[in-house]
């Protein structure tokens, strides 16, 4: 794009986003964090980065490493833009919950025995991310034939 459009800008609003001056990482956070700002503000971009770890969970449970990665360094990027261009005497009302708790909340959900993903799903997550397995079996979820009930 630089050589066929080299004064072009790549972003709206921004004169200086040119082909030859905007990495494609930079390019993917500006048109998230536009997209996000544009419509909802905070609750939003909190979404969006919810949104963003569950894929690269997701991608990493597919075997897709550097989807995931991807996925994850985006989220990241995406928080970082945000909280950045929040006055500090205003990120306590308006900031993003830290990354870390959101990460943990989002891998939490994910592996939740009653409402998260499939349970071969998890099983292969928690491999992924190094832990251990479930320690219980979901109702439902064996072989083994109903018990009888006691006859009278």
């Amino acid at each position: 794009m630089s050589i066929k459009y080299p004064n072009k800008p790549l972003l709206d609003n921004k004169p200086n986003s040119l082909p030859a001056t905007l990495t494609l990482a930079q390019y993917a956070v500006e048109r998230v964090q536009g997209d996000v700002s544009d419509s909802g503000g905070r609750d939003r971009t909190q979404g969006v980065v919810e949104g963003l770890l569950e894929n690269s969970y997701r991608s990493m449970v597919l075997g897709e490493d550097d989807s995931a990665a991807g996925y994850r360094l985006l989220a990241r990027q995406v928080w970082n833009s945000y909280q950045s261009n929040m006055p500090k005497e205003r990120l306590a009302a308006i900031g993003l919950n830290p990354f870390e708790d959101t990460d943990r909340e989002v891998r939490r959900r994910l592996l939740d025995t009653k409402d998260g993903m499939p349970p071969e799903v998890r099983a292969v997550l928690r491999t992924k991310l190094g832990e251990l397995p479930e320690t219980s079996v979901p109702t439902g979820a064996t072989n083994a034939p109903p018990e009888q009930a006691p006859s009278q």
